[in-house]
């Protein structure tokens, strides 16, 4: 059985390790409470959309009745954490009244293993020599499957004419 691979989220000079369930600002650690954490691995999962307010309660604490000034804690200390303000934005936006959208550049790397010496490497922006382990999630430098099959029709069609 193949080990699950390690996700990392990179934005700025912060890293987020889901598995080590750890932050980390140019490879230092960053301390966070629990709860401030789910909030900032469910808005770097979906970055770019709105997450309600409601959706948000109930992904967090879903056996407990909590207000929404508790969520807007937690928020003003990731705001803080992060380096941020509310009113200049760089990685979480407010919609009033509505919810909350992680809004910064993402990078999502997934390793083939769990080696901390990766993660770590990664985590602190130095190459480790163990880079062939590193994958991005999302390329934008692959081809697509119908392309390559095209190229490689093309290629056979040619050979046959010569």
């Amino acid at each position: 059985m193949l080990p699950m691979p390690r996700i990392i989220y990179e934005f700025g000079p912060f890293c987020l390790d889901i598995h080590r369930h750890a932050l980390s600002r140019s490879g230092q650690p960053v301390s966070l409470p629990p709860k401030a954490f789910e909030i900032l691995l469910l808005l770097l999962e979906n970055r770019n959309n709105l997450l309600s307010k409601t959706d948000l309660l109930s992904r967090i604490w879903p056996d407990a009745v909590v207000e929404e000034n508790n969520l807007a804690q937690h928020v003003s200390l990731l705001r803080k954490t992060l380096g941020e303000n509310r009113e200049m934005p760089r990685y979480i936006e407010t919609v009033p009244r509505v919810g909350y959208r992680f809004i910064g550049e993402v990078r999502v790397v997934e390793t083939g293993h769990a080696n901390g010496d990766v993660i770590a490497a990664i985590c602190a922006g130095k190459p480790s020599g163990n880079d062939i382990a590193l994958r991005p999630r999302r390329g934008t430098n692959r081809i697509p499957i119908p392309a390559l099959l095209l190229a490689a029709c093309t290629i056979e069609i040619g050979r046959a004419h010569v």
